[in-house]
């Protein structure tokens, strides 16, 4: 496996893999406020396509419609020079989506529970610090 961390990459040189197999990418709203409120804390994985400096997405696609969103121009992110074929690319698409695991609605509400019981926490500064909204 070649990986190379490139901590600034154009999201304008980064296009969305044509055969992802997450096809719909909706409500990015939240996601893109924590981006905006804390950055981007995962960076995106993204491939060679061919043409010079340009790169085809291999993990992120909600993450990069959310930078978009939030108006961010570079991003950080993963070049795996090795995914240089279509099945590898799907293999490894397939593999980011179907082994997440989201927090369960139990754990979401019991982590910010644990962030409002900091001196200076409110609902309030928990949701502008997460990207949340309190609706």
């Amino acid at each position: 496996m070649t990986t190379t961390f490139l901590p600034e990459v154009p999201i304008d040189r980064i296009q969305p893999h044509a055969e992802n197999p997450r096809r719909g990418i909706t409500d990015v709203d939240d996601l893109a406020a924590s981006i905006a409120a804390k950055g981007l804390l995962e960076p995106l994985v993204i491939a060679p396509n061919g043409a010079p400096d340009t790169y085809t997405l291999i993990a992120g696609h909600r993450r990069l419609a959310a930078l978009k969103t939030a108006g961010v121009t570079t991003a950080p992110a993963m070049l795996r020079e090795d995914l240089d074929t279509a099945p590898k690319q799907l293999e490894a698409m397939l593999v980011e989506n179907t082994q997440r695991v989201d927090l369960t609605p139990a754990e979401e509400a019991q982590a910010y529970a644990q962030l409002v019981a900091f001196p200076g926490y409110t609902p309030a500064k928990a949701a502008k610090a997460t990207g949340r909204s309190l609706k």
